[in-house]
């Protein structure tokens, strides 16, 4: 029989000097989840033997693998032989019930990097809307709020941040303001997520160092947010248009007010949302 010899970087089952034998799973693994098998590592068929290399699901195992049990399966065919394998991928979708995962190995051996089940369903990330387009989350957020800096132009003017709302987004139009926040009224408890994501279109038309700046701030001041409170930040460095912007929030804790500050530039939000550190 083949033995199991663990190395730090692979599990080698090696049977090239033996007739067959099969490396398996100690217990049954229920595969209904579950639509692939996956097999990664080192895998080489060096003898003549029919099934000299089957990798697969079986029902039962009576000290080898036996053709009767098998549920799902891949196999090396004769011009395979002496050929290294590096990856196997067995279709488990229709097995619905518990089987033994392993190799039969008859003169052959593997080197087994990785051996994993893709579930039917994908895992996902988790989002936690701020905002989506025709949706403001208000129970979560108080919707959404334009903060002007003050400031008073030479027409003696003073210059406002205002939200404008479309069909399909938030809109902070300040081009020709001194600048101005837009945020949810609520601060968020950032503790069980990693990042924060904002939609949209973020046009910087002016030359002012920090014409946009998407930011997570510790408190909102009367009128404006301050570069001293910000947590975590991104700034546009150019005078440019793009569509996403990335915070990494993972080492933040405890209440935080994320937004966008704006000077001389457009602000159009489609959507924000938090990604959770844990994955479901």
């Amino acid at each position: 029989a083949p033995t199991i010899l663990p190395y730090d970087d692979y599990l080698n089952a090696d049977n090239v000097g033996s007739y067959s034998g099969t490396v398996y799973t100690a217990l049954k693994i229920d595969m209904t989840p579950y639509k692939t098998l996956v097999f990664e590592g080192e895998f080489k068929r060096s003898g003549n033997y029919g099934t000299g290399f089957m990798l697969g699901v079986w029902s039962g195992m009576t000290g080898n693998a036996n053709s009767t049990t098998r549920l799902a399966y891949v196999q090396q065919s004769d011009d395979d032989k002496d050929v290294i394998f590096n990856s196997y991928e067995i279709d488990v979708e229709n097995v619905n019930e518990y089987g033994y995962v392993g190799i039969s190995l008859a003169n052959a051996y593997a080197n087994i990097t990785h051996c994993y089940l893709v579930p039917k369903e994908k895992v996902q990330e988790e989002y936690t809307f701020l905002y989506k387009v025709g949706n403001e989350y208000e129970s979560f957020t108080g919707g959404w709020v334009g903060e002007p800096k003050l400031a008073v132009s030479s027409s003696g003017v003073t210059k406002s941040a205002n939200i404008v709302r479309e069909s399909n987004a938030i809109i902070l139009d300040n081009l020709d303001s001194k600048g101005g926040v837009i945020r949810p009224t609520l601060g968020v408890d950032l503790t069980p997520y990693k990042t924060l994501v904002f939609e949209g279109v973020f046009q910087r038309d002016g030359t002012q160092p920090r014409n946009i700046t998407a930011a997570v701030w510790s408190k909102i001041g009367t009128y404006y947010a301050t570069s001293s409170e910000m947590l975590v930040y991104y700034q546009m460095q150019n005078v440019e248009t793009i569509n996403r912007i990335e915070l990494d929030v993972s080492d933040l804790e405890g209440i935080g007010y994320p937004g966008i500050g704006v000077a001389d530039s457009l602000v159009k939000i489609t959507a924000c949302y938090l990604i959770s550190k844990e994955m479901v």
